[in-house]
């Protein structure tokens, strides 16, 4: 059997708060966001999750944007 991986509980808290931040509104533009991490890197475990899961809704957005057209 494999051996489990398990996240940081602050790197899974930041992950969180980002798809929480973008489903409510509160960041309505990603690359906006992801362009502030270019400019003051991410710090911190939950700084790291946060722009993990901005990259990642980046690329689900891209995927659902070209089977549109």
């Amino acid at each position: 059997m494999g051996e489990v991986i398990q996240l940081n509980a602050d790197y899974a808290l930041g992950m969180q708060s980002a798809r929480e931040a973008v489903a409510s509104g509160d960041i309505y533009c990603i690359e906006s966001a992801l362009m502030l991490y270019e400019q003051d890197p991410a710090d911190s475990e939950f700084q790291r999750g946060h722009h993990r899961a901005l990259i990642n809704l980046h690329q689900q957005q891209g995927r659902q944007s070209n089977d549109l057209s």
